[in-house]
Protein backbone atom coordinates (compact mmCIF):
# COMPACT_ATOMS: atom_id res chain seq x y z
CA UNK A 1 0.00 0.00 0.00
CA UNK A 2 1.35 3.40 -0.99
CA UNK A 3 1.96 5.91 1.75
CA UNK A 4 -0.95 8.11 2.79
CA UNK A 5 -0.75 11.65 4.26
CA UNK A 6 -1.73 10.26 7.68
CA UNK A 7 1.35 8.03 7.63
CA UNK A 8 3.81 10.93 7.64
CA UNK A 9 3.19 12.33 11.16
CA UNK A 10 2.96 8.77 12.51
CA UNK A 11 6.38 7.86 11.07
CA UNK A 12 7.89 11.13 12.30
CA UNK A 13 6.52 10.55 15.82
CA UNK A 14 7.85 6.99 15.76
CA UNK A 15 11.25 8.31 14.66
CA UNK A 16 11.47 10.85 17.48
CA UNK A 17 10.34 8.28 20.07
CA UNK A 18 12.90 5.79 18.76
CA UNK A 19 15.71 8.36 18.83
CA UNK A 20 14.89 9.23 22.44
CA UNK A 21 15.34 5.56 23.37
CA UNK A 22 18.93 5.88 22.14
CA UNK A 23 19.55 8.65 24.69
CA UNK A 24 20.80 11.04 22.01
CA UNK A 25 21.26 14.72 22.80
CA UNK A 26 18.92 17.27 21.25
CA UNK A 27 21.36 18.52 18.56
CA UNK A 28 21.88 14.96 17.27
CA UNK A 29 18.13 14.27 17.25
CA UNK A 30 17.53 17.52 15.34
CA UNK A 31 20.31 16.63 12.87
CA UNK A 32 18.77 13.27 12.07
CA UNK A 33 15.22 14.61 11.96
CA UNK A 34 16.24 17.48 9.67
CA UNK A 35 17.59 15.03 7.15
CA UNK A 36 14.45 12.89 7.31
CA UNK A 37 12.27 15.98 6.81
CA UNK A 38 14.03 16.51 3.48
CA UNK A 39 12.85 13.17 2.09
CA UNK A 40 10.64 13.81 -0.99
CA UNK A 41 7.89 11.62 0.49
CA UNK A 42 7.82 13.90 3.55
CA UNK A 43 8.43 17.31 1.96
CA UNK A 44 6.23 16.87 -1.08
CA UNK A 45 3.81 14.34 0.44
CA UNK A 46 4.34 12.09 -2.58
CA UNK A 47 2.71 8.68 -2.43
CA UNK A 48 5.51 6.89 -4.27
CA UNK A 49 7.05 4.85 -1.43
CA UNK A 50 5.26 2.48 0.88
CA UNK A 51 5.45 2.97 4.63
CA UNK A 52 8.02 0.13 5.03
CA UNK A 53 10.16 1.71 2.31
CA UNK A 54 10.07 5.09 4.05
CA UNK A 55 10.88 3.49 7.41
CA UNK A 56 13.84 1.74 5.74
CA UNK A 57 15.10 5.16 4.55
CA UNK A 58 14.67 6.51 8.09
CA UNK A 59 16.64 3.58 9.51
CA UNK A 60 19.42 4.14 6.96
CA UNK A 61 19.79 7.78 8.03
CA UNK A 62 19.87 6.84 11.72
CA UNK A 63 22.42 4.05 11.16
CA UNK A 64 24.69 6.11 8.94
CA UNK A 65 24.57 9.18 11.16
CA UNK A 66 25.43 7.14 14.26
CA UNK A 67 27.91 4.89 12.46
CA UNK A 68 26.15 1.80 13.80
CA UNK A 69 24.36 -0.73 11.56
CA UNK A 70 22.19 -1.85 14.50
CA UNK A 71 21.72 1.12 16.85
CA UNK A 72 18.70 -0.45 18.57
CA UNK A 73 20.58 -3.62 19.52
CA UNK A 74 20.38 -2.97 23.27
CA UNK A 75 16.73 -1.93 23.05
CA UNK A 76 15.82 -5.12 21.20
CA UNK A 77 17.52 -7.19 23.89
CA UNK A 78 15.60 -5.27 26.55
CA UNK A 79 12.31 -6.01 24.80
CA UNK A 80 13.04 -9.72 24.48
CA UNK A 81 14.25 -9.92 28.08
CA UNK A 82 11.04 -8.21 29.18
CA UNK A 83 8.91 -11.02 27.75
CA UNK A 84 11.33 -13.82 28.49
CA UNK A 85 10.88 -13.07 32.21
CA UNK A 86 7.14 -13.64 31.79
CA UNK A 87 7.59 -16.57 29.38
CA UNK A 88 7.60 -19.45 31.94
CA UNK A 89 4.34 -18.29 33.54
CA UNK A 90 2.69 -17.61 30.18
CA UNK A 91 3.77 -21.03 28.93
CA UNK A 92 2.34 -22.67 32.04
CA UNK A 93 -0.92 -20.78 31.51
CA UNK A 94 -1.10 -22.01 27.89
CA UNK A 95 -0.28 -25.62 28.77
CA UNK A 96 -2.94 -25.69 31.48
CA UNK A 97 -5.54 -23.93 29.40
CA UNK A 98 -8.69 -25.70 28.32
CA UNK A 99 -7.79 -24.65 24.77
CA UNK A 100 -4.00 -24.14 24.40
CA UNK A 101 -4.14 -23.45 20.66
CA UNK A 102 -6.79 -20.73 20.93
CA UNK A 103 -5.03 -19.02 23.83
CA UNK A 104 -1.60 -19.19 22.15
CA UNK A 105 -3.09 -17.60 19.03
CA UNK A 106 -4.67 -14.91 21.18
CA UNK A 107 -1.37 -14.17 22.94
CA UNK A 108 0.41 -13.81 19.60
CA UNK A 109 -2.32 -11.41 18.46
CA UNK A 110 -2.11 -9.44 21.70
CA UNK A 111 1.63 -9.08 21.16
CA UNK A 112 0.80 -6.72 18.33
CA UNK A 113 -1.17 -4.52 20.72
CA UNK A 114 1.76 -3.97 23.09
CA UNK A 115 4.23 -1.21 22.24
CA UNK A 116 7.40 -2.96 23.37
CA UNK A 117 9.42 0.15 22.52
CA UNK A 118 7.57 1.87 25.38
CA UNK A 119 6.88 -1.07 27.71
CA UNK A 120 8.71 -0.68 31.01
CA UNK A 121 8.24 -3.75 33.19
CA UNK A 122 7.54 -7.46 32.67
CA UNK A 123 4.85 -7.28 35.36
CA UNK A 124 2.90 -4.60 33.51
CA UNK A 125 3.09 -6.44 30.18
CA UNK A 126 2.18 -9.79 31.74
CA UNK A 127 -0.74 -8.25 33.62
CA UNK A 128 -2.05 -6.74 30.38
CA UNK A 129 -1.79 -10.06 28.54
CA UNK A 130 -3.40 -12.09 31.33
CA UNK A 131 -6.24 -9.61 31.67
CA UNK A 132 -6.98 -9.75 27.94
CA UNK A 133 -6.92 -13.56 27.98
CA UNK A 134 -9.89 -13.47 30.35
CA UNK A 135 -12.01 -12.71 27.29
CA UNK A 136 -10.87 -15.51 24.99
CA UNK A 137 -11.26 -15.61 21.25
CA UNK A 138 -14.35 -17.39 20.02
CA UNK A 139 -13.66 -20.86 18.71
CA UNK A 140 -14.98 -19.96 15.25
CA UNK A 141 -12.29 -17.26 15.04
CA UNK A 142 -9.56 -19.89 15.22
CA UNK A 143 -11.46 -22.81 13.68
CA UNK A 144 -10.36 -22.20 10.09
CA UNK A 145 -6.73 -21.77 11.13
CA UNK A 146 -6.94 -24.99 13.11
CA UNK A 147 -8.41 -26.83 10.10
CA UNK A 148 -5.68 -25.58 7.80
CA UNK A 149 -2.91 -26.44 10.24
CA UNK A 150 -4.28 -29.96 10.61
CA UNK A 151 -3.56 -30.43 6.88
CA UNK A 152 -0.25 -28.56 6.84
CA UNK A 153 3.14 -30.21 6.58
CA UNK A 154 5.19 -27.01 6.12
CA UNK A 155 4.42 -23.71 7.86
CA UNK A 156 6.10 -20.42 6.96
CA UNK A 157 5.87 -18.11 10.00
CA UNK A 158 6.80 -14.43 9.64
CA UNK A 159 8.11 -12.75 12.79
CA UNK A 160 7.82 -9.03 13.44
CA UNK A 161 9.18 -7.17 16.45
CA UNK A 162 11.30 -8.14 19.41
CA UNK A 163 9.22 -8.80 22.49
CA UNK A 164 6.42 -10.06 20.25
CA UNK A 165 8.71 -12.83 19.04
CA UNK A 166 8.58 -14.44 22.50
CA UNK A 167 4.80 -14.76 22.14
CA UNK A 168 5.37 -16.12 18.62
CA UNK A 169 7.62 -18.73 20.24
CA UNK A 170 4.73 -19.82 22.47
CA UNK A 171 2.42 -20.15 19.47
CA UNK A 172 5.02 -22.02 17.43
CA UNK A 173 5.59 -24.47 20.30
CA UNK A 174 1.82 -24.98 20.63
CA UNK A 175 1.41 -25.54 16.89
CA UNK A 176 4.28 -28.03 16.90
CA UNK A 177 2.80 -29.93 19.84
CA UNK A 178 -0.68 -30.13 18.34
CA UNK A 179 -0.05 -30.42 14.59
CA UNK A 180 3.70 -31.11 14.22
CA UNK A 181 4.39 -29.46 10.85
CA UNK A 182 7.87 -28.43 9.79
CA UNK A 183 8.09 -24.73 10.71
CA UNK A 184 10.29 -22.12 9.06
CA UNK A 185 10.55 -18.82 10.91
CA UNK A 186 11.22 -15.76 8.74
CA UNK A 187 12.97 -12.72 10.22
CA UNK A 188 14.61 -9.61 8.76
CA UNK A 189 18.04 -10.03 7.23
CA UNK A 190 19.18 -6.53 8.19
CA UNK A 191 18.38 -4.53 11.34
CA UNK A 192 15.41 -2.14 11.19
CA UNK A 193 14.29 -0.42 14.38
CA UNK A 194 13.09 -3.15 16.77
CA UNK A 195 12.31 -5.80 14.16
CA UNK A 196 13.69 -9.24 14.99
CA UNK A 197 16.70 -10.46 13.04
CA UNK A 198 18.37 -13.86 13.24
CA UNK A 199 20.37 -12.71 16.28
CA UNK A 200 17.23 -11.94 18.29
CA UNK A 201 15.40 -15.03 17.05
Amino acid sequence: MRIQPECIPCILNMTVSSLRLLALDEPRIREILSEILRFPAVMEMTSDPTSPELIEQVMTVISETLGDPDPFRAEKKRQNDLLLKAYPRLKDRIQNSGNPFRDAVQLAILGNAVDFMMAQSPGDVEAFLVEKLKTPLLEERTGELRNRLSRTRLLLYFADNCGEIVLDKLLIETIRNEFNPKIILVVRRNPSLNDATLAEA
